[in-house]
């Protein structure tokens, strides 16, 4: 606004300058805002309006004599250039994962449907007040926003670190027999095998180490650990295992990073299970119970017959000793 002195402008015959009374008043109120304070016009546009208003100014006596003027302001229309939130330097971003931070911008004489906002890449979006990242592979990558009301353009940029850490997930597994082969694939009681895992790291760092734990019913038979597994490697670990379990269906577990040290792109997938069938172990079998039994039998027998050849053998031997001695006179 402006300051228009006046009242030293002002003369009366019987009335002192101080004791003038003078008003400023504004026939249009919503564009400019009119009042006299400390011997001055005070003319003050209101915020964002512009056109043409008129003062009436009325300077009155003690005597009740009136002098009035009139003056035309013109309020001229400025360009209120767009605006927009400060966007912070670095980004960091998951690939897959997409960040968003909260953005804002508007114009004070512009509707927001003639303002044009423009950001590059094209995977950065503008949605629900907020700046969305969702870049497709990694790298560092610089974002620009323009946001333009046709007069006014401004410019922003900030750097977007997009990062995809480690995933480990067991691919496969496969169970090797240590024993003897009979030809039998199928799991036994009584058996020592060897729970081979194959960790796949499908994600774009370095996962070390990578712990690996076996359970069979929720019970742990072994741990193992892989010492690095680089991007898009395959690991082996190895679990042994002792079937002690009764004949049955039971469960295999095989839980990956069990102790937590690697930072994954997925947490979720680090768990595997599948049901495997146990069945009885020969030495367990009913007819070798028979054939135990028939084995103590025949131990028995052997044993009687040692015992009766040496009661035999002992008559014998008194049979065939010397004769009695006998007495000669």
């Amino acid at each position: 606004g402006v300051l228009i002195d006046f009242l030293y402008t002002c003369s009366d015959d019987i009335t002192a300058n101080s004791n003038l009374v003078v008003t400023a008043t504004s026939d249009t109120p919503a564009i400019l805002d009119a009042s006299f304070i400390n011997g001055a016009i005070r003319l003050q546009p209101l915020q964002d309006a512009f056109g043409a208003a008129h003062v009436h100014i009325v300077v009155m006596d003690v005597e009740g004599n009136v002098w009035e003027d009139d003056i035309t302001a013109l309020i001229a229309a400025v360009d209120d250039g767009p605006e927009m939130d400060v966007l912070p330097v670095t980004v960091s971003v998951e690939v897959g994962d997409p960040a968003q931070i909260p953005f804002a911008y508007s114009d004070r004489d512009t509707p927001p449907s003639n303002l044009s906002l423009n950001i590059t890449p094209d995977w950065v979006m503008f949605s629900g007040g907020f700046l969305i990242f969702d870049p497709e592979d990694t790298g560092t990558y610089t974002v620009t926003v323009r946001l333009s009301d046709d007069v006014t353009m401004l410019e922003q940029t900030l750097q977007v670190v997009a990062t995809q850490r480690a995933d480990v997930w067991v691919e496969s597994i496969e169970i090797r027999d240590m024993g003897l082969d009979d030809g039998n694939s199928n799991l036994s009681t009584g058996d020592i095998v060897v729970v081979d895992v194959y960790v796949r790291n499908s994600g774009d760092s370095i996962a070390q180490p990578v712990t690996v734990r076996c359970s069979v019913n929720e019970r742990t038979i072994d741990n193992d650990q892989i010492a690095m597994i680089s991007p898009g490697g395959l690991g082996l670990a190895s679990c042994d295992w002792i079937v002690s379990v009764a004949a049955g269906e039971v469960e295999l577990s095989i839980e990956i990073d069990w102790t937590g040290a690697i930072d994954e792109t997925n947490e979720v997938n680090n768990q595997w299970s599948a049901s495997l069938e146990v069945e009885l172990g020969d030495t367990m079998q009913p007819e070798d119970e028979a054939e135990k039994d028939d084995s103590i039998m025949g131990s028995n027998v052997v044993m009687w017959g040692a015992v009766i050849l040496l009661i035999i053998f002992g008559v014998l031997l008194l049979q065939l000793g010397p004769g009695r001695i006998q007495r000669i006179e």
